[in-house]
C-alpha cells in the first residue's frame, strides 16, 4: 500500500499544534499519549525534545504487519533515534483506545528480551520515556493509514553506545572466553563488573545526570549505579553467547540485578552488591539466599517464573577430591569443515570442572554412482571413554545417474527371428531393458475385427488377412449405418441454488447430442424480509447494539436497511442507516410507529384525548376503519375523530370512545340520528322497526312539517305511524309514511273524505258542485239524513242522490235538491 500522504489544510495543521489532537470522525478524537520509565520518572532528560511534525511528504509504505512494524522499531531504537515514524494501516475504526494500546504495545515488543545484548533489557533500560502523536487519512480502498510519531528520550547518545560496542568487542577479546563454559564467561564477566567499576555516590542525588544509569557510565566511566551495572552484564553476557534477564524490585530502595542460565536454570547475582569485596555474597544464588530482594510484579508474574526457572540450591562450589564429580551428560560440538570434534562435559558440583577433549575426524569419501549419491562420512574417536565415538555422514555428490544407450530392435519375418528393443548404461554396463528374441511368424492370420454400423457411420463384416503378406482371406462387408433414435432430454427447472436445464435432444444409441441443453443460471436467493420469496430459505442473524441504537446483522455479515422485516415472528424497521426505528417515523411520505422495543404491531397509540392507530405494517391509519369489530374515523393527520365531525361535506357523529355506531344523538326537544357508518341520517328512516323523518339538518321533526309543500306528522318521539291527529271537531288523518291524507280515504274499514286542508269533513260537504254528507264520526255511508222535514238519501259514497233512486229494492224519488218527494 503505497500512498503520498497531503496535509494541506492550514485549519488543520494549526489545530492540530495547538490542541495536540488529530480528529478521526465526528465521534472520536486522538490525543498524544506519553511514556516514562518508571525507574526514571523522577529523573530530568537530557535529551532536547522535537517539534513532532506530524505529516509527510514522502512516499511511504504503510503495512498492517505489527512484527514488521516491531522490527522497524527496535532497529530505530538501537540507532538512538529521536524522532521514529512509523506508517501503520488498520481496517477498523481508530479510538483513543486502540491508538493507546497500539503504541504501548509496539514499544513492549520493540523492547523485548531476543537474546540480543543490544536489544530487550538494554533497550528497556536505556529508554527514558517517549511522547506519540498519529494523523490519520482514510485509505481509498480500505480502512485508514496511521502515521505514528514517537518523539524517544533516551539515557544515552549513539556516539556514546558506538564507544560502549567497540569497548565491548575488545573486553571479550581480552577475557578469552572462547571454549569455555558458560560458568567460566559468567565468572570472567561478573569478576570484571565487580573489579572495575565503582558505585557512583557522587551522582547518586543529581536528578539532571542521567548518564549514571547507562552501561556507558559503567563500562567507559568506571562508575554508574545499580541500573548501569545490570545493563553492562547483559550485553557482555549475551555477546558472550550466556541468557541473562535484568530484574528491577525492591532492595532497600528501588534496585536492579541480573538472573542468568546456567545448566538449563537461572541464579540471581548482584554486581553491585558485590563490587570491590573479595567474597562474593550475591553471586548465583536461589530465591531464598536472595530474600533481601523483591522482585517488581512483572517479575513475579506465573508466566514470568515459568520462561525463566530459578534453581532451588544456591550454586556452591564442592570439594570434588571430597565428594566426587557430578559430571553432565557430554555435548558433542562440531566445527564449520566438520574436520574437529570437541566434547565437553561439565561437573554439576563445580563448574570449573570441566572435561573436554578436541580430535580431528577421520574422512571416508565415497564417489557417487550412477544409482547413488555420494557421501562424506567423518569419524571421531576420544581418547577420554567418557565421550561416545561420533559419526557424521553428509551428502557429497548427486548420482550421475545411468548413461543410457538404446540397443535397436528388429521386427521379425515370415522366416526369420527378431529382437525387442532395449537399453543399457554404457558407463556401468548394466541392461535397464533386456532384449527378447521374436521367434519367426510364418504366415500369420489377423482377424480384421467387424464393426458395428452406428448412427452415422457405416460398419464392417468381420474379416481375416496375414499380418505379415497382406493377403485377404475374408473380405469385409459394408454394414449400412442405422440413422438416429431420438430421446428428449428434459427440462429441469432453475432453483435458487441449483441451475437448470433447457430441453434438449440425444441419440440414445451413440449418445450424441443434437439438440444441446442449455444451461439456465441460478435464480438466487430472493430475500424479502429476510425469507426468500421462492424456497422459503431465511436468514439467520443476531441483534446488534451500537450506543442507545440497536441493529440485526444476517449471518453473510449483511443487515437489513430501509425496509420491514419480520424477526422471530415480529416486524421490524430499519432506517437507511441499518438503525432498528421506533416511536412514530415515516416511510414514503406516510407516518409508521413502533414501539420501544421495536416491534411493530396493530395498536391504539396516543393519550387523553389525542388519538392514533396504526395497523399490524405500523402504519398509521387513516379514515373509516373497523378496529376490533367496532369503527373508527381518522382524520387525515391520523386523529381519531368524536363528537360530530365532517367527511366531504357530510356529518358524522362518533360517541366519546371514538367508536362510530347507529345511535341516536341529541337532548330535549332536538334528536338527530346517525347509521351505522355514523353519517348523519335524513330524510325518512326505519329505526328499529319505526319510521321516522330528519330534515336536511338532520333534526328528527315532530308534529307538523311539510316534506316538498306536502303536510306530514309524527309523534313528539319522532315515531311516524298510520293515524288521526287533532282533537274536538277537527281531526286529520296520515298515513304510514305520516303524511296528510285527502280525498276519499278508508280507515280501519270506513270511508271517510278530507278536505284539501286535510279536514275530515262531518256533516253537508260540497265536492266538485255536488252535496254529500258524512257522520258526526266522518264516517260516510249509505243511509238517510233527515235535515229539517226534509229527508236526503246519500249513497255509499256519501254523495246526495237525486231523481228516482232504488234503495233495498224500493224505488224513491227525489228532486233536484236531493229532498225526497212523498
Amino acid at each position: 500500500m503505497k500512498k503520498k500522504l497531503f496535509i494541506v489544510s492550514l485549519v488543520l495543521s494549526m489545530c492540530f499544534s495547538m490542541l495536540s489532537i488529530v480528529n478521526v470522525q465526528a465521534k472520536e478524537t486522538i490525543r498524544e499519549d506519553h511514556y516514562v520509565n518508571p525507574i526514571y520518572k523522577d529523573v530530568k532528560s537530557s535529551v532536547v525534545h522535537h517539534d513532532i511534525q506530524t505529516y509527510s511528504l514522502e512516499d511511504v509504505e504503510y503495512t498492517s504487519d505489527q512484527e514488521k512494524l516491531v522490527k522497524i522499531f527496535r532497529e530505530k531504537l538501537i540507532n538512538r533515534e529521536s524522532n521514529i515514524v512509523l506508517y501503520y494501516h488498520c481496517d477498523e475504526e481508530i479510538t483513543q483506545e486502540f491508538f493507546s494500546n497500539l503504541v504501548h504495545q509496539l514499544f513492549q515488543k520493540a523492547i523485548k528480551h531476543t537474546g540480543n545484548g543490544k536489544e530487550g533489557d538494554y533497550l528497556k533500560w536505556h529508554c527514558q520515556g517517549w511522547t506519540v502523536k498519529a494523523s490519520i487519512s482514510v485509505n481509498s480502498n480500505k480502512g485508514y493509514d496511521l502515521n505514528i510519531f514517537y518523539d524517544v528520550s533516551y539515557l544515552s547518545s549513539l556516539e556514546q553506545e558506538e564507544k560502549v560496542d567497540e569497548e565491548v568487542s575488545n573486553l571479550l577479546k581480552s577475557l578469552d572466553l572462547s571454549n569455555k563454559t558458560d560458568y567460566q564467561k559468567v565468572k570472567a564477566i561478573y569478576d570484571y563488573i565487580c573489579s572495575n567499576v565503582t558505585y557512583d555516590h557522587d551522582n547518586l542525588n543529581d536528578k539532571s545526570y542521567s548518564l549514571k544509569y547507562t552501561a556507558y557510565a559503567a563500562l567507559i566511566n568506571k562508575t554508574a549505579v545499580c541500573q548501569g551495572y545490570a545493563s553492562l552484564f547483559y550485553r557482555l553476557a549475551l555477546d558472550a553467547g550466556v541468557d541473562t534477564r535484568v530484574i528491577s524490585g525492591e532492595a532497600g530502595g528501588p534496585h536492579a540485578w541480573n538472573i542468568v542460565k546456567l545448566n538449563g536454570k537461572y541464579y540471581n547475582l548482584d554486581s553491585t552488591w558485590d563490587a570491590g569485596r573479595s567474597t562474593y555474597a550475591y553471586f548465583l544464588k536461589n530465591t531464598n539466599d536472595f530474600d533481601d530482594h523483591v522482585r517488581d510484579n512483572d517479575y513475579q508474574s506465573n508466566e514470568f517464573i515459568e520462561e525463566y526457572p530459578m534453581w532451588d540450591e544456591s550454586y556452591t562450589e564442592i570439594d570434588c577430591n571430597k565428594y566426587g564429580h557430578n559430571y553432565s551428560e557430554p555435548i558433542y560440538k562440531w566445527s564449520v569443515d566438520n574436520m574437529t570434534v570437541t566434547a565437553q562435559r561439565v561437573c554439576a558440583n563445580n563448574y570449573e570442572h570441566v572435561e573436554e577433549e578436541t580430535v580431528t575426524a577421520q574422512k571416508i569419501v565415497k564417489d557417487p554412482t550412477c544409482t547413488e549419491n555420494g557421501i562424506i562420512t567423518y569419524i571421531a574417536n576420544f581418547k577420554n571413554n567418557a565421550f561416545k565415538p561420533q559419526t557424521k555422514i553428509v551428502d557429497d555428490k548427486k548420482a550421475t545417474g545411468h548413461k543410457v544407450v538404446v540397443d535397436q530392435g528388429k521386427k521379425a519375418t515370415c522366416t526369420e527371428d527378431g529382437l525387442t528393443e532395449g537399453k543399457h548404461c554404457s558407463v556401468c554396463k548394466e541392461v535397464i531393458k533386456k532384449q527378447e528374441v521374436i521367434p519367426s511368424t510364418g504366415h500369420k492370420v489377423v482377424v480384421d475385427q467387424g464393426k458395428k454400423a452406428t448412427c452415422t457411420e457405416d460398419g464392417l463384416t468381420e474379416g481375416k488377412h496375414c499380418s505379415v503378406c497382406k493377403e485377404v482371406i475374408k473380405k469385409q462387408e459394408v454394414i449400412p449405418a442405422t440413422g438416429h433414435k431420438v430421446v428428449v432430454d428434459q427440462a429441469k427447472e432453475a432453483t435458487c441454488t441449483n441451475t437448470g436445464l433447457t430441453e434438449g435432444i440425444h441419440c440414445s444409441i451413440c449418445n450424441k447430442i443434437i439438440k444441446k441443453q442449455g444451461i439456465i443460471p441460478a435464480l438466487g436467493h430472493d430475500f424479502k424480509d429476510g425469507v426468500c420469496t421462492r424456497c422459503h430459505n431465511q436468514l439467520k442473524g443476531q441483534w446488534k447494539q451500537s450506543g442507545n441504537k440497536w441493529w440485526y446483522q444476517y449471518e453473510d455479515g449483511t443487515y437489513p436497511k430501509n425496509e420491514f422485516i419480520t424477526i422471530d415472528n415480529k416486524l421490524y424497521r430499519f432506517d437507511q442507516y441499518g438503525y432498528m426505528q421506533t416511536g412514530w417515523f415515516r416511510v414514503n411520505n406516510e407516518d409508521y410507529y413502533a414501539t420501544s422495543s421495536g416491534a411493530i404491531k396493530a395498536q391504539w397509540v396516543g393519550s387523553g384525548n389525542n388519538w392514533y392507530y396504526v395497523d399490524a405494517d405500523g402504519k398509521m391509519v387513516t379514515g373509516f376503519q373497523t378496529i376490533s369489530g367496532s369503527k373508527y374515523y381518522f382524520e387525515t393527520n391520523g386523529l381519531m375523530k368524536k363528537g360530530w365531525f365532517k367527511v366531504n361535506g357530510t356529518d358524522y357523529y362518533a360517541s366519546t370512545s371514538g367508536e362510530i355506531k347507529a345511535q341516536w344523538v341529541g337532548s330535549g326537544n332536538n334528536w338527530y340520528y346517525v347509521d351505522a357508518d355514523g353519517k348523519m341520517v335524513t330524510g325518512f328512516q326505519t329505526i328499529a322497526g319505526a319510521k321516522y323523518y330528519f330534515a336536511s339538518s338532520g333534526l328528527m321533526q315532530t308534529g307538523w312539517f311539510k316534506i316538498n309543500g306536502a303536510d306530514y306528522y309524527a309523534t313528539s318521539s319522532g315515531a311516524i305511524t298510520a293515524q288521526w291527529v287533532g282533537s274536538g271537531n277537527t281531526w286529520y288523518y296520515v298515513d304510514a309514511d305520516g303524511k296528510m291524507v285527502t280525498g276519499f280515504q278508508t280507515i280501519a274499514g270506513a270511508k271517510y273524505y278530507f278536505a284539501n286542508s286535510g279536514l275530515m269533513q262531518t256533516g253537508w260537504f260540497k265536492i266538485n258542485g255536488e252535496y254529500y254528507y258524512a257522520a258526526s264520526s266522518g264516517v260516510i255511508s249509505a243511509q238517510w239524513v233527515k235535515s229539517g222535514n226534509n229527508w236526503y238519501y246519500v249513497d255509499a259514497n256519501g254523495k246526495m242522490v237525486t231523481g228516482v233512486y232504488k234503495i233495498n229494492t224500493v224505488v224513491y224519488r227525489f228532486d233536484a235538491n236531493g229532498v225526497l218527494l212523498g
